[in-house]
């Protein structure tokens, strides 16, 4: 994590660098010319100044002063599969493959290149739609001429929407946060606690908006610290949610 190789970890606060509708970008490689926030004082580490921009990509995914995930989704997380669908279409529709080899490939190389890093994700009902049209058109290409209602395909495909394998990686990912020690950068940053009062309007939909699927598991954040604890259970538990909600 870029949170390594920021010095002076007085807070979790201070880390996350967020401020002035500017984000600090933090890549310490030597940049041309710093486009640096007028309003704010420069920071600068080991003698080198961090760049302020908007957005910028950090291991696939792009980190913006939204905090969303849009962008994201619209132009990484969906031009990337879809680039790599294009280039495996011969074989697709190749009849020298069986469905189930086709299958294989579009789920070892096109769906993990979707979903890396989705278990970080906070997505609205929209993205979600956008994300499960893409699965179940992509499947539908390799059952094609066949007409299939998404039931029947999921059915067919040994499948599920997308949207119940994200929330399967994030309750996943959630209880390995959970196990780990108080002192752990993403323990503090998942337990902190923002200071000051949230903008009039429409709440955003944070990441910790999970809590909702926590009750939908029968339990409170304070009873998932606990049951975290105990891994078998824990994915027992999120195994039965995700299989009962996609059935």
């Amino acid at each position: 994590m870029f949170f390594q190789s920021i010095k002076n970890r007085s807070s979790v606060g201070s880390q996350i660098v967020l401020g002035g509708g500017q984000l600090w970008q933090a890549d310490l490689r030597p940049v041309g010319r710093p486009v640096v926030s007028p309003t704010r004082t420069p920071i600068t580490i080991d003698g080198t100044q961090i760049e302020c921009v908007n957005e910028f990509t950090y291991l696939g995914s792009t980190i913006s002063t939204t905090l969303g995930t849009h962008r994201d989704i619209k132009t990484l997380r969906l031009a990337k599969p879809k680039s790599v669908f294009a280039r495996l279409r011969p074989a697709l529709k190749s009849s020298s493959y069986s469905k189930g080899t086709k299958l294989k490939l579009y789920n070892s190389v096109v769906k993990a290149t979707l979903m890396y890093g989705s278990e970080c994700w906070r997505m609205n009902e929209c993205e979600r739609k956008s994300l499960d049209t893409f699965h179940t058109g992509s499947l539908r290409r390799i059952h094609w001429p066949e007409t299939l209602s998404n039931a029947d395909l999921y059915r067919m495909t040994n499948s599920e929407p997308l949207s119940q394998c994200f929330k399967n990686k994030r309750l996943r990912w959630l209880g390995h946060v959970l196990r780990m020690k108080d002192t752990r950068i993403l323990k503090r940053a998942l337990q902190w606690t923002p200071q000051g009062r949230r903008k009039v309007g429409r709440p955003v939909v944070t990441w910790k908006s999970i809590t909702k699927e926590l009750i939908e598991m029968g339990m409170t954040w304070r009873e998932a610290r606990v049951k975290a604890k105990d891994r078998l259970e824990w994915n027992s538990k999120v195994m039965t949610l995700c299989s009962t909600r996609s059935e």
